[in-house]
């Protein structure tokens, strides 16, 4: 099975972050991927190229798209610690996908395949309906509306679920401060843990954690934390991170005794995506020169790709949810270091990664827990 690249991750939270350094963004790289993934297969040429440049699928996409789902379906089978994913493809009245195109789909994707009346008013509540009832109601819209002219819309939604392999004590939690981007501080409530065995790293620039989910310490989704050090801006840390820096960070995490105290705290991103990715490179899928003729007959380009993310986190665990809709319109033995304390009480980074691939499920930047 091809391993997991988180290329376009880092790449799409730098791009974000540097939009809005003083906001929250919190996105799901890998159902951006899954669902501008379904307009890659009917890609063809140079427009197929570029999409699997910026997704960093390789030389074979379809195989790497289809090793995303296997290892939704292997990271998602701890039932204190759910991953799940969906996808749809919705087609026009006014438009016929060919039938080996949408056979593909399913086939990649699970894929289910509907067709709508995009000049309906209800066109766009159908869509809603199906990303809530895929993210446990956590994302209730993703279309405002439909343009009548639209032909296809790709939806993928990705739901997390998990408790903590070590629970926070409620009881400890207590407000504290916290300091935001600009020098204003807000008062958060802070969570507190204390064990011998928590997966740590540090260095001049940052303490890294990462805290597992799940029944067993061994679960396979983790949520790691990069806390830059007092002084270093996040910002900093963002343009120094790409997905071999990230490996490096997760290389250094050895078990350690210490404290963490970290905020409860919960975050929602919404943002329309192709702006940020034809700043990455996806020029030529977004516009007249685009060929999707792999998936139909008329001249399709990406028109819209819309995304929200959600994520809760508190004492007992954390629930993530994202939803991405794009819109297709026809145009040796030493002694042990002394214990650490990391305190969260500053713009941080964090992500929810499988461990055991390394996939980058979700990731953001948290700016204002409060």
């Amino acid at each position: 099975m091809p391993e997991p690249s988180n290329t376009f991750a880092f790449r799409l939270l730098r791009e974000l972050a540097t939009d809005a350094p003083a906001a929250n963004v919190f996105v799901s790289p890998l159902s951006v991927t899954l669902a501008l993934g379904m307009a890659l297969v009917g890609a063809r040429g140079e427009t197929a190229r570029e999409l699997a440049g910026l997704l960093d699928l390789g030389e074979d996409p379809p195989a790497r798209l289809a090793a995303l789902g296997a290892l939704l379906e292997q990271a998602g089978a701890d039932p204190a610690a759910r991953v799940t994913a969906a996808n749809a493809l919705w087609c026009s009245r006014r438009f016929t996908p060919r039938p080996e195109y949408v056979e593909r789909c399913r086939e990649l994707f699970r894929a289910a395949v509907e067709t709508l009346d995009f000049g309906s008013p209800t066109a766009a509540g159908v869509i809603n309906r199906w990303v809530s009832d895929h993210t446990a109601g956590k994302i209730p819209r993703i279309v405002q509306s439909l343009d009548p002219s639209a032909a296809l819309v790709f939806t993928n939604a990705v739901h997390f679920k998990g408790t903590w392999a070590h629970q926070f004590d409620p009881a400890r939690t207590r407000p504290a401060p916290f300091a935001l981007p600009g020098g204003a501080t807000c008062q958060v409530p802070m969570m507190w843990l204390s064990r011998k065995d928590l997966a740590y790293a540090e260095t001049a620039d940052y303490q890294a954690i990462s805290l597992p989910y799940g029944e067993r310490r061994a679960g396979r989704l983790c949520m790691d934390i990069v806390l830059p050090r007092p002084g270093r801006a996040l910002g900093d840390l963002l343009r120094a991170l790409d997905a071999q820096a990230w490996g490096g960070i997760v290389g250094r995490l050895r078990a350690r005794e210490g404290e963490l105290h970290l905020p409860r705290f919960t975050a929602e991103y919404e943002q329309e995506l192709v702006p940020a990715l034809r700043r990455l490179g996806l020029r030529r899928a977004t516009s007249g020169q685009a060929d999707f003729s792999g998936i139909g007959e008329g001249p399709l380009t990406i028109d819209q790709v819309l995304h929200r993310a959600a994520l809760e986190v508190n004492e007992e665990g954390a629930e993530a949810a994202a939803a991405t809709a794009v819109v297709m319109v026809l145009s040796a033995m030493v002694a042990p270091p002394p214990p650490f304390v990391m305190r969260v009480d500053r713009p941080f980074l964090c992500a929810i990664r499988d461990r055991a691939s390394g996939l980058v499920l979700f990731l953001g930047t948290i700016a204002n827990p409060g």
